[in-house]
């Protein structure tokens, strides 16, 4: 081919090329290409075949524009359990408008989105389900499919969406009504009032493990059988209609008819009427409480229409009483006494709450309102005092249904007229004729008389000498019929003769007239009786078998402390069994008759067992166990008739003797528990108390300081164990044996250096009428001995004349 040829072919071929090209050129001056649409892409989100989403659900996404910039992107949910199954074709857009859908704007690319889950599964009709079944509980779901497009500057949108279809589960909110408390227990019905306020409390767990409030709860009421609504302890949730059910509410909102979705009131219930409450959450995936359990979500009620609320009304030296109905309390209550009443009341036991209390003091209309306080929960709290007279107290506790609980207390206040000169209160129960050492049957007091005729007999003969003492008048014994000394007659006289003897804890007269509790332990103080009198003037000659121990509280009464009456008791070193803190521990053990009256820091039994159960000395317990037992006399101290003279003229020497019949029976009860004559020098009284003893001032942690100007010594103890006097140096064996044969210790029970073992005090807290503390009866002394002693305290000491 000649190149001429070659020339025409290319000149041919390129024409159409350069047409083209011409043509083109002619448009981008007059007339531009079409836009090509955008192009979108899902980068992340739940798993295609995943089944266990959450319903909290993230999803990233790109987009690509090949003409220009991506303006925004567009997203739609669909509902797969409504929607069915899609065919994703050219159609898609048309198809999902149809179905209502609209799509969402956004200009970021990715997004948390909340999606429901609120479909119960069903086994039976749809087998797959069956997955979302564990055991009673099961999970809520729901199948969803997450569309997204692109959306470029000229409104051109992809041509295809991108799509991811997945299934959201859930687990459904938890409800628990709070108020009112479930009494009954599952299947019983609670007593509740006409009306009832129901407040409840829930929990929706969050997929990520975190718990949150749900999003809102209803509520319904159900006739006791409604439904069938009568027995359902726990199940799977039951179908119920809408119409019994309250509307939702939002779980912190206000709504029109309830405020909030914690809480509601029901009203106007019908007496004696049973029903069921039931409550529902819903979280904020649609998922609803899927279970009524009795005593969570279910509360059952029988509507009373007498209900009332408790009060609760307390005094300090009168003790808590408790009522829910109406009522009146009697008390005697000394002149002068500063009452301080308070009190607290609940509802809450009948599903209701209290709008407040009022009181008012000796009411002449009760049905005047202006003579009442306001009605207040502040209102918690009144003191008074009253000089003499009848006063009444009136309390009312009122709930927001106007139920009322209504108690008087009626004050009968007494005067200290001390107009008689002296009284003998016989405390010393002698129903018990065994009345030789404790737990030991092997000999009694049979052959010394020492029954309750007996004792008084002694006791008149002495007393019978003084001008303002009147045996039949002037006598009061303490039984089980008349277990305390009423205080109109211990404020009817100015002195007092109180004989005790305590077998048991709590046992005696004394202690239901002034005990020591420490009030942050126990609640209250015991009715201080003689505490007021002595502050008044009185004077008590306090004597007897344990007359301190029988006033200390009781193992019971110290709650988690353990309270034991271990021995010695020191007074101030039990600082630490309070609940208080230990100022006001403190503050309770001064107020205490002993410590505060008689100035005594420590007490302790002679001897605190049988001497057949001896056993090895261990701690302060055991200090005062001996290997020959008891006292057999008593020391008078001269510093009593030096303050206060001796008009009677009573001096005996160093020793306050026993009756012969006494000393007789220490002789043969020295051979009986001697065991072989080990004990045949010396056998004494086992039932004395010794007070602020000298040895135990330094083995006491912190140390015991006596306080010396607070009493005077009156008689001191004289042990029976006449080879190692107390305070004198023990010897390493003893002439006793064991029932090992083995010598006693003397050294593991000796007492120490010192030699104030007082038996007797006079205490000083008031020098111008001083009282007296005896441990040990006067009844053992010999006649003699016992009207010396008798005389000094009697004229001496408390001005009485014969």
């Amino acid at each position: 081919m000649s190149s001429r040829a070659r020339i025409l072919i290319m000149v041919l071929i390129l024409t159409p090329l350069l047409a083209s090209l011409a043509c083109s050129l002619f448009q981008d001056e007059g007339s531009p290409l079409p836009n090509r649409p955008p192009e979108v892409h899902l980068a992340s989100g739940p798993p295609p075949d995943d089944l266990d989403s959450g319903y909290r659900v993230t999803f990233h996404w790109t987009g690509y524009d090949p003409d220009g910039p991506i303006d925004r992107f567009q997203y739609l949910i669909t509902d797969d359990e409504v929607t069915g199954t899609l065919l994703i074709d050219a159609d898609i857009y048309a198809r999902l408008d149809a179905l209502g859908y609209e799509w969402t704007d956004t200009e970021v690319n990715s997004g948390e989105f909340l999606v429901t889950a609120d479909s119960l599964p069903d086994a039976e009709s749809v087998p797959g389900d069956s997955i979302y079944y564990y055991g009673e509980r099961f999970l809520f779901h729901a199948a969803h499919s997450f569309f997204i497009r692109a959306v470029d500057g000229d409104g051109a949108v992809s041509l295809m969406p991108d799509y991811r279809s997945f299934t959201s589960v859930n687990v459904a909110p938890e409800v628990f009504i709070e108020h009112p408390y479930d009494m009954a227990g599952p299947g019983g019905y609670d007593n509740m009032s006409l009306d009832v306020y129901f407040r409840w409390a829930g929990a929706d767990t969050l997929p990520d493990g975190t718990v949150a409030d749900p999003d809102s709860t209803r509520f319904a009421l159900l006739d006791r059988g409604e439904l069938g609504m009568d027995s359902q302890d726990f199940g799977l949730m039951i179908t119920l209609p809408d119409s019994i059910w309250s509307p939702w509410r939002h779980w912190g909102g206000e709504g029109a008819e309830d405020s909030g979705g914690r809480y509601t009131w029901v009203n106007d219930l019908e007496n004696l009427a049973e029903y069921l409450f039931l409550v529902q959450a819903r979280d904020e995936a649609g998922a609803i409480t899927s279970h009524y359990e009795d005593g969570k979500n279910l509360r059952k009620i029988r509507a009373i229409d007498s209900m009332q609320p408790l009060l609760v009304v307390r005094e300090p030296t009168l003790g808590t009483r408790v009522t829910d109905h109406d009522v009146t309390w009697h008390f005697t209550v000394a002149a002068d006494r500063l009452l301080s009443l308070g009190w607290s009341g609940q509802a809450d036991q009948y599903g209701n709450e209290l709008v407040g209390y009022r009181y008012a003091w000796d009411l002449i209309d009760t049905g005047d309102d202006e003579l009442w306080s306001d009605w207040s929960l502040d209102h918690t709290s009144a003191q008074a005092s009253f000089p003499s007279g009848d006063h009444e107290f009136y309390l009312e506790c009122m709930d927001l249904s106007g139920n009322v609980t209504q108690v008087i207390l009626i004050f009968h206040v007494v005067p200290f007229t001390m107009e008689y000169d002296l009284l003998f209160v016989d405390d010393y129960d002698n129903d018990n004729t065994h009345l030789g050492w404790p737990l030991s049957p092997e000999y009694s007091w049979s052959n010394f008389s020492h029954d309750d005729a007996s004792m008084k007999a002694w006791w008149e003969v002495i007393l019978g000498e003084y001008s303002g003492h009147v045996p039949g008048r002037d006598f009061f014994r303490v039984t089980i019929t008349e277990p305390v000394l009423p205080l109109e007659i211990l404020a009817s006289y100015r002195r007092v003769i109180w004989e005790v003897k305590e077998e048991t804890d709590g046992e005696s007269g004394i202690a239901r007239s002034e005990r020591f509790v420490d009030p942050y332990v126990a609640g209250s103080i015991p009715n201080r009786a003689l505490s007021e009198w002595l502050d008044h003037g009185g004077q008590l000659l306090l004597c007897g078998v344990n007359p301190v121990h029988a006033m200390l509280p009781m193992s019971f009464e110290m709650g988690i402390y353990d309270y034991v009456r271990k021995q010695p008791l020191v007074f101030l070193n039990h600082l630490g069994y309070s609940q208080g803190s230990p100022g006001d521990s403190e503050a309770a053990v001064q107020s205490f008759l002993p410590w505060r009256h008689f100035g005594i820091d420590a007490t302790v039994k002679a001897v605190d067992q049988n001497p057949r159960n001896l056993g090895d000395a261990t701690g302060l317990d055991f200090v005062t166990r001996r290997s020959c037992w008891g006292m057999v006399g008593a020391t008078p101290h001269a510093e009593s008739r030096e303050l206060f003279g001796n008009s009677a003229g009573w001096m005996p020497g160093d020793t306050l003797r026993f009756q012969p019949d006494v000393y007789r029976w220490f002789a043969d009860a020295a051979e009986v528990f001697g065991g072989g004559g080990c004990c045949e020098e010396l056998f004494g009284l086992s039932r004395v108390e010794i007070y602020n003893w000298d040895w135990l001032a330094g083995v006491v942690d912190p140390p015991l300081a006596y306080r010396t100007d607070q009493y005077l010594p009156l008689v001191s103890y004289l042990p029976a164990d006449s080879t190692t006097r107390w305070g004198s140096a023990p010897a390493a064996e003893h002439t006793c044996e064991t029932d090992q044969g083995q010598p006693y210790c003397e050294l593991c029970y000796a007492t120490g250096e010192g030699a104030g073992h007082m038996l007797g005090v006079v205490g000083l807290r008031d020098p111008e009428r001083p009282s007296v503390l005896l441990g040990m009866t006067p009844f053992y002394l010999e006649q003699e001995t016992a009207h010396g002693l008798l005389d000094h305290v009697l004229m001496d000491i408390f001005d009485l004349e014969k």
